[in-house]
């Protein structure tokens, strides 16, 4: 995610869209703290410039088409809920979305999944992130705290990753999508 035109990687503005099937805590539950926790495999930026981004987690607000696509889904996000400074270190990153979980689990909204957004122009600076189609260690996950309602104060804590839809295209639950100059858009998967 992020935007380059370096010949290596001319991909222009790049997203991430994911879910995650939070079935396991029951409806209503307090959420103590949510973590959202990409995994950093690759990156490229200009000579000279800050390595830094701040990528930051987008609720999405709609239902995915079939195949999402820069035409098709790129506006389907609402307001941020956490941000997160990345560097070059290789590993993962934990970015705060509490408060939308909390939402998700309380029905406020619907739990259409999470866009992440980085830098989107200016000078070239990409990160690359592990997908659910890649190694499972590098999956994103969600760590969910909450307390556990069999023994008073404890917590329950939930590690949930991004898992490949088992449906006929298999298409992957963490996508970086990139808009093409006037074109329609090249859909790209994250491996």
């Amino acid at each position: 995610m992020g935007y380059s035109t370096a010949q290596q990687a001319n991909v222009g503005i790049a997203r991430a869209i994911m879910r995650f099937d939070l079935t396991s805590i029951p409806a209503g539950t307090y959420i103590k703290s949510a973590s959202l926790q990409p995994y950093l495999t690759g990156d490229i930026w200009s000579t000279g410039q800050s390595n830094l981004m701040a990528v930051t987690a987008f609720r999405i607000n709609q239902l995915w088409p079939g195949s999402p696509t820069w035409n098709n889904f790129a506006n389907a996000y609402a307001e941020s809920y956490g941000s997160a400074t990345i560097g070059i270190t290789f590993g993962r990153s934990n970015i705060d979305v509490t408060e939308l979980v909390r939402g998700w689990v309380n029905g406020v909204w619907p739990n259409y999944g999470i866009m992440l957004r980085g830098q989107e122009g200016g000078y070239i600076n990409l990160k690359v992130f592990g997908s659910a189609n890649g190694f499972p260690t590098h999956w994103p996950q969600l760590v969910v705290e909450y307390p556990d309602p069999m023994a008073a104060g404890s917590t329950v804590t939930v590690v949930i990753p991004t898992e490949p839809v088992e449906d006929s295209d298999s298409r992957s639950m963490f996508e970086s999508w990139i808009p093409s100059a006037g074109e329609d858009v090249e859909y790209e998967r994250t491996k």
